[in-house]
């Protein structure tokens, strides 16, 4: 994806530590760009600094958007940002739950689920209601939607 000019980030409940080190361990962390990896710490340390705004883990695209626009962006900014984005046509979700799809739907991109998620196979249903733009196994199946 990155040789087709492709820029992979992540943006995920989960803590920094719990992302960062397995992605480095299994060699796929320098796949992402480092400005687009926005985890459960920073949703946090952006809550902290803007008690007003909180909660801003998904369904809320705060997560989405840091990781759109950089990390390097100031949240001011990110929690600014009029809705849906204007690159939204260029950007493709790629979520496991449907806070995931919420979240992209507010930024107005396209969404792909994976039946990777706690329901597994079980959320097709949900995220065929919900419209999602694919619903692929697993993230091996991406291939299929941006060839």
């Amino acid at each position: 994806m990155r040789e087709r000019g492709i820029r992979l980030g992540v943006g995920t409940g989960r803590p920094t530590t719990e992302t960062v080190v397995p992605l480095s361990a299994l060699g796929l962390l320098e796949f992402f760009d480092p400005n687009a990896v926005v985890t459960a710490s920073d949703v946090l340390a952006a809550e902290r600094a803007h008690p007003d705004a909180a909660p801003l883990a998904k369904p809320h695209p705060y997560t989405y958007l840091k990781a759109l626009f950089g990390k390097t962006t100031p949240d001011d900014a990110v929690l600014r940002a009029a809705l849906p984005v204007d690159e939204a046509d260029s950007v493709l979700i790629v979520g496991d739950s449907l806070a995931d799809l919420l979240a992209a739907r507010r930024i107005g991109c396209r969404f792909a689920a994976t039946l990777t998620g706690l329901e597994g196979a079980k959320a097709r249903e949900t995220f065929a209601e919900h419209r999602a733009d694919h619903i692929l196994n697993d993230v091996t199946q991406l291939v299929t939607v941006l060839s």
